[in-house]
């Protein structure tokens, strides 16, 4: 066993043990005691620690890095609830702020790698601040870039803080620093947040390369149309046209335009690469995306065939919390590569 998994929703721990069975993730133990109950003594003998692990994604974004599971990491994306736009805003006053309890369990353990996740925009940025000052109490180096989704092709923004903080020399660990210019930086997404990741200042960076939102009525709004009318009986043409994209019909059934990532060659490939090198894919989810004509006025990009209501689904409620919850893990994944060739780079140095 290598991995701990630490999880409170008993949905999440059924499907992070059914993950674990089909060894899709690191093997390892899931505990679904509160993080609160949670003593170092308690991790002694794993390499790797997942809190807040949901459906195990950030050991999915190991993986598709290239991060073995026999190397040491740490991951704990804490709930964002306090600090989201969309929640009462509770701040550290919220039951629900759970970094100093991974905090306390980092100064005790002392884990030469930790990442995680959270939300974007200024509560984010408070949140990070904090998260900085404790960290740097301890000899802990820490960064955080500003990135989306749609900076790894995904169809949508999903904006999130990633951070990472490691065990200065002290502690055993390595130390980030050096100016951006020295990176040597592989290009691409990879490329910038290892930039960012050796910044001697670092601020939140933004490279969001697609739209989200567009004016309705330049792709046919209609009120009081059938969904169905609104999904796919407007006029494609004048859109794309607008747009500068292509509306079409998908390549395989389930990926819109993802050329040699189709049903018949099993989805997208897992196999461990640099997240920061090209994969085939020529920037078609977003091409592929379909338009949803909303109430505001505005319309918003959505996944090809993507059905709004499900009827008849057993656990969709349980599949949609984990679902919400979790992060994106192709975009996990190009942080722990770019992290990686800033560790591995240090340590060739």
């Amino acid at each position: 066993m290598t991995a701990y998994y630490n999880e409170i929703d008993r949905d999440a721990a059924h499907v992070l043990r059914c993950l674990i069975s089909d060894g899709l993730i690191a093997p390892g133990d899931v505990d679904e005691r509160s993080i609160k109950d949670v003593q170092p003594d308690d991790l002694d003998g794993y390499t790797q620690c997942h809190f807040f692990a949901g459906a195990g994604l950030w050991s999915v974004a190991a993986r598709l890095a290239g991060w073995p599971d026999n190397r040491p990491l740490w991951t704990g994306s804490c709930p964002c609830q306090p600090f989201s736009a969309a929640g009462k805003g509770g701040g550290v006053d919220d039951p629900r702020h759970l970094w100093p309890d991974l905090f306390r369990l980092t100064r005790a353990r002392r884990p030469a790698v930790v990442v995680g996740e959270q939300v974007a925009g200024a509560p984010g940025y408070g949140w990070f601040d904090g998260v900085r000052a404790d960290l740097a109490g301890e000899d802990f180096t820490s960064r955080v870039v500003d990135i989306p989704a749609c900076s790894v092709d995904a169809p949508h923004v999903r904006q999130r803080l990633y951070w990472c903080a490691l065990a200065n020399a002290g502690g055993g660990g390595v130390r980030i620093s050096g100016p951006a210019e020295d990176t040597g930086s592989t290009g691409g997404i990879g490329g910038e947040i290892r930039e960012q990741w050796l910044r001697a200042d670092p601020g939140p960076i933004d490279i969001n390369r697609g739209v989200d939102l567009v004016d309705a009525s330049s792709i046919g709004r209609g009120e009081g149309r059938a969904e169905h009318e609104l999904r796919r009986g407007r006029a494609a043409t004048a859109g794309s046209a607008l747009l500068g994209v292509t509306l079409g019909d998908a390549e395989c059934a389930r990926l819109e335009g993802q050329r040699g990532h189709g049903d018949g060659r099993g989805g997208w490939s897992g196999q461990a690469r640099s997240a920061s090198a090209p994969d085939g894919r020529n920037g078609s989810a977003w091409a592929g995306a379909e338009w949803l004509l909303c109430h505001d006025g505005k319309a918003r990009r959505t996944e090809s065939g993507l059905c709004l209501l499900v009827d008849g689904m057993a656990g969709r409620i349980p599949a949609w919390r984990l679902a919400g919850n979790s992060i994106v893990a192709p975009l996990a994944a190009e942080v722990l590569a770019a992290l990686m060739d800033v560790l591995d780079g240090s340590a060739a140095a």
